[in-house]
């Protein structure tokens, strides 16, 4: 009865993970939920396995012990407060942005990134700021370029092709993408990436695609089990890039002169 209950219980388990939101983004989660319960039930003797699940139990606590600590909660509320602040700045300087310059307009594309990464960051207790990041893209012909990053933390080329990119198909289907695995979702990817995970979402202006941020970790499934929460919270912070990177009321370029400075 006792292997029977187990069963049950990692059953429903699975259940839950995978019909908590999108099955696809609850997968491996869940997988890795039973595989690290079911592992002492089936393959270690009755003895050890008790012993196996106080210590996983026990690292879960600690786990929560520390994003719950004192530390973590003022560090938190100080960056909410923080994101609160630049939020309105934000939305204060795109009341003028006629009257912005190009530089201007990248720094407000810059801070706004800087906005999105911290939300991300907070939420992926991502603390020390040294794993998630964030990218602003757009569309030119065959390539995605890089326009702007909440911090300059990463070289290299600013302009790739767009087929088998994540942002592409973000674009294209005008819908929130999320990989948890790079190089097993887009083999095609080159090789020596310092991200895993991958959350993108397109930049609306009406109905129009105008870009497209991606955000980025370098942990395998940061985002996944999250990955609808995040999205609600994120787009109205995404839609205030619209203006920078096209005129939303008659559709013309205005904001892609930012990029003058990654040609």
């Amino acid at each position: 009865m006792g292997w029977r209950r187990s069963l049950v219980v990692l059953l429903h388990t699975c259940k839950a993970r995978l019909f908590w939101g999108s099955w696809k983004t609850n997968l491996f989660p869940a997988l890795i939920h039973v595989a690290a319960t079911a592992f002492p039930i089936f393959i270690l003797g009755k003895k050890y396995a008790v012993v196996y699940i106080i210590l996983y139990a026990v690292y879960g606590v600690s786990r929560a012990y520390q994003d719950l600590s004192p530390s973590h909660m003022r560090l938190l509320r100080r960056n909410y407060d923080d994101r609160k602040l630049r939020h309105y700045s934000l939305i204060q300087t795109m009341n003028r942005s006629d009257r912005l310059t190009p530089d201007e307009i990248c720094r407000f594309q810059a801070d706004c990134l800087a906005l999105i990464a911290g939300y991300v960051r907070d939420h992926r207790a991502d603390l020390s700021a040294k794993e998630i990041y964030a990218n602003l893209l757009i569309e030119d012909g065959e390539t995605l370029v890089v326009v702007s990053r909440d911090r300059e933390h990463r070289g290299g080329s600013v302009r790739s092709p767009k087929e088998g990119m994540l942002a592409w198909e973000a674009i294209r289907t005008h819908e929130p993408q999320v990989t948890g695995d790079v190089y097993s979702d887009y083999p095609e990817t080159h090789p020596g990436k310092p991200y895993s995970s991958i959350l993108c979402v397109p930049v609306l202006c009406g109905k129009d695609v105008v870009g497209v941020v991606s955000i980025d970790s370098s942990r395998r499934y940061h985002f996944d089990t999250i990955f609808n929460d995040l999205v609600t919270s994120l787009m109205p912070y995404v839609a205030l890039l619209a203006w920078t990177l096209v005129d939303c009321s008659g559709v013309t370029p205005k904001g892609r002169k930012a990029s003058r400075r990654d040609q």
